[in-house]
């Protein structure tokens, strides 16, 4: 009997054959499956078979080698080697994402006992895209071996990876997680001894990446051979090293093509001609003998089970073996074939969950100090963005992703240009702007938002490609901000600068309760006609909405900027009942930039007092809703709001 399995992903293989022979445990427990034999073709399934396989059953032998290249160590020691290659290019410093793949490196995490959202955590405070090895180093010894005492010299770097053996080795050798790893970390500690003899041998060797060349050729020609006894229990074992064997039972993973037989590569400088008229072997023969070994072990086998991976690609990758397609031609009366296929089947509905938080007494209690405390325009338009958002942020106490980037963000690039304006607009607070007033804050411009750039990109030398664009782009709304500036003066409309970047805030009661509103108002202006102008920058672009006709569209999504203009004019108006109010964004994107907020109710527009008694009703709404302790928070239903959202992993959107 013959049967044919095709299976999604390598280690699904090693799963289904461990199921295998732990139904043949569950129909007889005294199996010793000493006539049984697990043939790979793919060294690398050796490791998940290991782990698949029942922890009852009694006897393996393995008898194949597993490559020291496939080890966790040796992935680690590569990272290492991207680390200080990579560190030639930044002067000598650390470079974020190659220290960020140390991090989360399985090895490292357990030598160190560390858990990977700390280290990340701690670099991305630093706020750096690259650092120098002292302000990286940690307490643990591999950290500061490998950032201290490490170097991108090819002796230097050899002698840090030599005690950073030893040092694993003595301190984590009992860890049942790296029993494995000690005897890989014994053949990497010879291969160091050899590189360093071959330093000593010829120095010319001057960089770490003819290091890491010679490094790799010595980890192809390495293998862990494994022991075991060859008489009883389950035998694992490669393809070359069935040979003069027969089994009643075979299970063989990896029947691929380019697994069986392996692909046709050479490294040999001898063309397949050349090869050939000196008799010298090709890829045919050596298919030759891989279709002997395969077939003359299914000979005398009773049952027999191929399992291959069905995943495909544009290279053909999931191919079964061309020798399956041969059996199925060649099938006779006494050979049985069945053809099965494991699929995972995966309802959608559990990579998108529907998720409702009901409001009980500690998410209540939990609102209400906020309340307390105060509720910010970017929290209310969260919450009316999406509901479940605001839960996690500001109920749960869920933190937001730290992530760091070598290049300018919306919101840091936002944050740049608003610092620039505030620093360069505070010497002319409280008193008439002037057209030579304004002239003169230009000459500043490029020095201040050099130095904001620096700051939030928290770099140490100029700006430079894709960030060195962004301060172009940057300076250009600088500059446009002032030009507008000067262009209402010239109008003859006067603007004396009340206020920058100062916090508001004001309290009124919903449904019985206080509730406080704080916020920071970009700027406010007093303009000549007496109105308030009250300013909020807008590094975005403009959207297509121009004015508000019906008030329940405050109640979805949508409309964030002109409810945040709202916010403040409310909070404003606590402060000067009397005046009158002239909302207004400005989109620094376009020349035309000045927006006001623009509300209607039937074809009359709002503005004056009653802006500001429409404004309570719109934000008395939305926390009437929040602090409702029968709605409870949902799910955004528009999947657009969902891609920046720094909880899309949990709602798996």
């Amino acid at each position: 009997q013959l049967d044919i399995i095709a299976v999604q992903r390598k280690v699904s293989q090693a799963k289904v054959a461990a199921s295998l022979i732990a139904k043949r445990l569950e129909d007889d427990p005294t199996t010793d499956f000493q006539r049984t034999a697990i043939v790979l073709n793919d060294e690398q399934l050796l490791m998940p078979l290991l782990h698949a396989l029942p922890e009852k059953l009694k006897g393996i032998n393995i008898t194949m080698g597993y490559g020291l290249q496939f080890s966790q160590s040796a992935v680690f020691i590569g990272k290492l080697f991207a680390l200080w290659q990579s560190s030639a290019d930044h002067d000598g410093r650390l470079y974020h994402r190659d220290l960020g793949a140390i991090c989360t490196d399985t090895f490292f995490l357990a030598a160190t006992g560390q858990r990977a959202d700390e280290l990340l955590k701690r670099l991305a405070d630093r706020r750096k895209v690259s650092i120098r090895p002292a302000e990286a180093g940690g307490d643990h010894p591999l950290e500061r071996i490998m950032l201290l005492e490490m170097n991108g010299t090819p002796q230097g770097f050899l002698q840090g990876l030599e005690k950073l053996v030893g040092t694993v080795r003595d301190t984590c050798g009992e860890l049942p997680a790296l029993a494995l790893e000690m005897e890989f970390l014994h053949r990497i500690g010879k291969m160091v001894t050899r590189l360093s003899d071959m330093l000593r041998q010829y120095p010319e060797i001057g960089d770490l990446r003819t290091l890491h060349v010679f490094w790799r050729q010595l980890l192809r020609g390495v293998q862990l051979d494994f022991k075991g006894e060859p008489l009883t229990g389950l035998q694992v074992m490669g393809m070359l090293e069935t040979r003069n064997l027969d089994f009643e039972e075979v299970i063989m993973l990896g029947v691929n093509e380019g697994n069986l037989p392996s692909g046709a590569s050479s490294n040999s400088y001898l063309t397949y001609d050349i090869r050939g008229s000196y008799g010298l072997a090709r890829q045919n023969e050596r298919d030759a003998v891989t279709a002997y070994h395969f077939y003359r072990l299914l000979h005398r086998a009773q049952r027999v089970t191929l399992i291959y991976d069905s995943d495909t690609d544009a290279m053909g990758k999931g191919e079964v073996s061309r020798y399956v397609h041969q059996l199925r031609l060649e099938q006779g009366a006494n050979i049985r074939i069945r053809e099965f296929e494991v699929k995972q089947q995966v309802e959608s509905s559990a990579f998108r969950p529907k998720i409702t938080i009901q409001k009980g007494e500690r998410e209540m209690q939990r609102l209400l100090a906020h309340a307390a405390s105060g509720f910010s325009p970017s929290a209310l338009n969260s919450y009316r963005n999406c509901a479940l958002r605001f839960y996690f942020r500001y109920v749960a106490g869920f933190s937001e992703q730290s992530d760091l980037s070598e290049h300018i963000a919306h919101d840091t690039f936002g944050s740049a240009v608003h610092n620039t304006l505030e620093h360069l607009y505070t010497p002319l607070t409280g008193r008439p702007l002037t057209v030579e007033a304004l002239e003169a804050l230009r000459p500043q411009v490029d020095a201040e938002l050099d130095k904001q750039f620096r700051e939030v990109l928290a770099l140490d030398e100029p700006p430079e490609g894709r960030n060195l664009l962004a301060l172009e782009v940057a300076r250009t709304y600088v500059h446009r901000v002032i030009s507008h500036d000067m262009k209402t003066l010239r109008s003859g409309m006067g603007i004396t600068l009340l206020r920058l970047e100062e916090k508001l805030q004001t309290t009124f009661e919903s449904a019985g309760t206080k509730v406080r509103l704080k916020g920071m108002a970009d700027r406010i202006d007093r303009l000549s006609d007496g109105t308030v102008r009250i300013i909020d920058y807008k590094t975005g672009s403009k959207p297509q909405k121009s004015k508000v006709e019906d008030p329940e569209e405050f109640d979805g999504s949508g409309l964030d900027h002109f409810f945040q203009l709202m916010m403040y004019a409310l909070m404003y108006a606590s402060e000067d009942a009397d005046a009158a109010m002239y909302p207004v964004l400005f989109y620094v994107r376009h020349d035309d930039m000045e927006k006001p907020l623009k509300v209607l109710e039937g074809k009359a527009e709002v503005s004056g007092t009653e802006l500001t008694d429409y404004a309570s009703a719109r934000v008395g709404s939305v926390i009437s809703r929040l602090l409702n302790p029968e709605e409870p928070f949902n799910q955004t239903d528009d999947d657009e709001r969902c891609k920046h959202c720094d909880f899309n992993g949990i709602c798996q959107r």
